[in-house]
């Protein structure tokens, strides 16, 4: 089963990178979030591939998508692929490696799948084009720890991705990781929300709160267990949500869940909010990781 499901992954980067439109030319700096870019990606997942169901046919061309954009921005990318249940999926990895092999990694991700029924704009086509952005403009800078982006398939699947993901990172791994950020329905609403599972998460969460008052942007925080972040937790990975809502009204907006979840209803601005959040906390925790608690690790004798 792993031997078929290597071959799959191989084959799936190989063969649907050469059919994938390459968003990694464009006129604005590296350095910056371009809103035009990130709403690109939106209309390529939700309207050019449409409904990313998990084990279908278009939720592999949003994987195709995703490792073009991650190969264009000089990542090293892979694809790993995983079962979801009866169905087959797959996360789609970019790492940028650190200038210290010892200095840990930071994971940054966003599902890219959506639910059978609904195109899946802002959730969570708008997670993703934050993270293909993050990943655009973080490429080009150098950090000790290694940045690893992932976008997780089979999340409306009980996180069937991110669990697989975590479920298989050793130990030692687990150890020296400095954080996880997860964005998820990042492009509607009114207000900026970080979702944690656990105290473990607290020093993320501080940094994350300074950052958005830094850049004058207000931010609540709240238990939010049901998203990606929640399989790193679960590992004692201290791993954050970063999502958009409106006060008062569901998190993900009226059209969560919903045909009606189409690109006209994401905002790029709340995209825009959530993404100077993220590289500015993605940046502070490079160079000063939290202090974590001390775990007992299993290791098999010599």
């Amino acid at each position: 089963m792993q031997r078929f499901l290597r071959k799959m992954g191989l084959g799936l980067l190989l063969g649907l990178l050469l059919v994938s439109p390459i968003y990694g030319q464009t006129n604005s700096t590296a350095d910056t979030f371009d809103p035009e870019r990130a709403m690109a990606h939106v209309v390529a997942l939700a309207d050019g591939i449409g409904i990313r169901q998990v084990g279908t046919p278009n939720e592999g061309r949003a994987a195709a998508y995703v490792a073009t954009q991650f190969v264009a921005y000089g990542l090293d990318t892979r694809v790993q692929p995983l079962p979801v249940y009866n169905l087959y999926s797959q996360n789609v990895i970019g790492v940028l490696p650190g200038t210290d092999p010892e200095a840990g990694t930071i994971y940054i991700g966003a599902h890219y799948d959506s639910v059978p029924w609904g195109p899946g704009a802002n959730d969570n086509a708008s997670g993703t084009a934050v993270l293909l952005e993050a990943a655009r403009i973080l490429a080009n800078e150098a950090f000790s720890p290694t940045l690893t982006f992932i976008a997780f398939g089979g999340e409306e699947r009980s996180l069937g991705g991110s669990s697989y993901f975590a479920g298989y990172l050793p130990p030692l791994e687990q150890y020296v990781a400095r954080g996880m950020i997860n964005m998820d329905c990042v492009g509607w609403g009114t207000a900026q929300g970080i979702g944690f599972v656990d105290e473990s998460a607290d020093p993320l969460i501080q940094k994350a709160l300074d950052n958005a008052v830094a850049l004058n942007i207000p931010a609540d925080v709240a238990e939010v267990p049901n998203s990606d972040h929640a399989s790193f937790a679960t590992i004692n990975i201290p791993a954050i949500m970063l999502y958009s809502y409106a006060p008062g009204r569901q998190d993900c907006g009226p059209n969560y869940h919903q045909p009606t979840d189409t690109p006209d209803g994401v905002d790029p601005v709340q995209m825009d909010r959530v993404a100077q959040i993220l590289l500015a906390t993605v940046r502070d925790l490079a160079n000063d990781p939290p202090q974590r608690r001390l775990k007992h690790l299993w290791l098999p004798l010599l």
